[in-house]
């Protein structure tokens, strides 16, 4: 096996030493913040969710000489036939861990029944292995496509110059495309580009399929510029996988309680080009994840979203590696209903169900703002 040289990074540049890209994108926040900021009201809105279950450690026996993951959470999802699969991360163990993305399936009327056969048998799917995610693969969103392709965006870690691990690293937005057998086709890492030059923001994650132009996606994300954490859309080229910066635009905007917001799952169709998707936003007073819905058109622009209507009201929501905590990262549209299944404390799965319509009256539409 021929050992890598050639730094994948090396002609890649910081987008924060860029003044111009960076002025240019700061400036763009600035009038997004008049323009979105005000829509929300910092409400809990219970009741729209049902929790339906929870799967921890102890449910699952991976694919891993360990057995036993320390903790399984944050699963991307989607649905094929009559089945729910389903791509949490697993930390295998913990002091300087790296995660890895797992995988497996449960039937759909199992799932809304709350009836899931224990132990689950958890294969990994994506692990630590390249240079954009040596440090640890995290928080994975799936997207099936032509029924016989997943589509998988997720966090990489690559090491820092001093630490290795997700404490020390710096977070690239990653690719993978899976066949149905879950054989690896393709992977790498996202860069935008502007000039002639390719740069990396400090952190980039949270990130969503929308549309397929072409070689080109419709796309949702989430780059960090300075410190700044905003919701964007854009144009994503698949062949590249790079996004032209003069396509990047802000959408969803923290509001002054919040330290910052993020798209937390893929996108769902609704129907005349519109498509749902869930979002997250920490607290600034005690850092809990609470969670609302949005709706987009197939370009990624923002038509309509909700306060929040999911977050942590239970024990179980409030114990684990980071308490106070349910985050993305599953999707599912079925018949008149949405389920949304999510990482619970960095701890468990929480399987959450609401009814579509349900959803929809909590909706404040922009254009009739």
């Amino acid at each position: 096996m021929e050992i890598q040289t050639s730094n994948p990074f090396s002609q890649v540049k910081e987008l924060d030493a860029c003044s111009d890209l960076a002025e240019k994108l700061l400036s763009k926040i600035r009038q997004s913040l008049a323009k979105y900021r005000g829509i929300r009201k910092p409400l809990l809105e219970e009741g729209v969710f049902k929790r339906i279950a929870y799967i921890s450690p102890h449910d699952v026996e991976i694919d891993h000489v360990l057995r036993k993951p320390v903790s399984i959470f944050n699963p991307g999802a989607t649905i094929m036939g009559n089945d729910v699969l389903i791509f949490p991360r697993i930390i295998p163990g913990y002091f300087w861990y790296a995660s890895a993305i797992g995988f497996f399936r449960i039937r759909l009327d199992d799932l809304l029944n709350g009836v899931i056969e224990r132990p689950l048998r958890v294969s990994i799917a994506i692990y630590p292995s390249k240079p954009w995610d040596i440090g640890g693969c995290e928080d994975a969103r799936a997207h099936l496509v032509n029924d016989n392709e997943i589509y998988v965006l997720y966090t990489g870690i690559v090491p820092g110059p001093r630490k290795f691990h997700v404490y020390g690293g710096r977070s690239t937005q990653c690719f993978a495309s899976l066949d149905a057998s879950l054989n690896l086709r393709r992977s790498g890492f996202l860069t935008i580009n502007f000039g002639e030059s390719r740069y990396l923001p400090s952190d980039w994650r949270d990130s969503a399929f929308v549309k397929r132009f072409g070689k080109e996606w419709s796309f949702l994300t989430r780059i960090t510029i300075h410190s700044s954490q905003v919701c964007w859309k854009c144009m994503l080229n698949l062949e590249d996988l790079t996004i032209d910066a003069n396509t990047l635009e802000p959408n969803l905007v923290n509001e002054d309680w919040e330290v910052k917001v993020g798209w937390s799952t893929n996108v769902v169709e609704l129907g005349k080009g519109e498509y749902i998707v869930g979002w997250h936003g920490v607290q600034n007073v005690d850092k809990r994840y609470l969670n609302g819905l949005a709706i987009v058109d197939e370009e990624g622009n923002l038509k309509a979203l909700t306060n929040y209507l999911l977050g942590p009201t239970e024990p179980a929501e409030y114990y684990g590696d980071r308490p106070g905590v349910i985050f993305g990262d599953g999707l599912i549209r079925y018949r008149d209903l949405l389920i949304w299944i999510g990482g619970v404390a960095d701890q468990l799965i929480g399987i959450y169900v609401a009814e579509l319509d349900k959803v929809l009256e909590k909706m404040v539409w922009i254009s009739k703002r």
